[in-house]
């Protein structure tokens, strides 16, 4: 007999993911702070959900285990596409977006 106390298991990000968007929608999953301390903006689980669920679609053209490079600034868009290449089942790469003004600039555009 299962013990409705325990808490649920999961055996990854996305059945976490879909549990959380389906039991508590509009609490807050990610929230981006600004250098300041300022909330920029949040991102609800089920918001979450259903807008990785939007990018996992535009990758559905490729295969289970193809890759996708993530290049992005900071901002919530990086955690969605992320989420995004975990339910399509596209090995994310993430990358670091070199400044336009830093010492490591020059050499990323070779």
């Amino acid at each position: 007999m299962l013990d409705s106390r325990r808490p649920p298991f999961f055996t990854s990000l996305v059945d976490l993911l879909r549990y959380r968007a389906t039991k508590q929608p509009n609490d807050r999953a990610y929230v981006l702070l600004s250098d300041q301390g300022q909330e920029e903006s949040v991102l609800t689980f089920a918001e979450l959900d259903q807008r990785a669920s939007d990018v996992a679609t535009r990758l559905a053209h490729g295969q289970i285990g193809d890759r996708a490079l993530l290049l992005f600034g900071p901002g919530l868009d990086f955690i969605i596409a992320y989420f995004g290449c975990l339910l399509a089942g596209v090995i994310a790469v993430p990358m670091i977006r070199a400044r336009a003004f830093s010492s490591i600039a020059p050499h990323a555009l070779r």
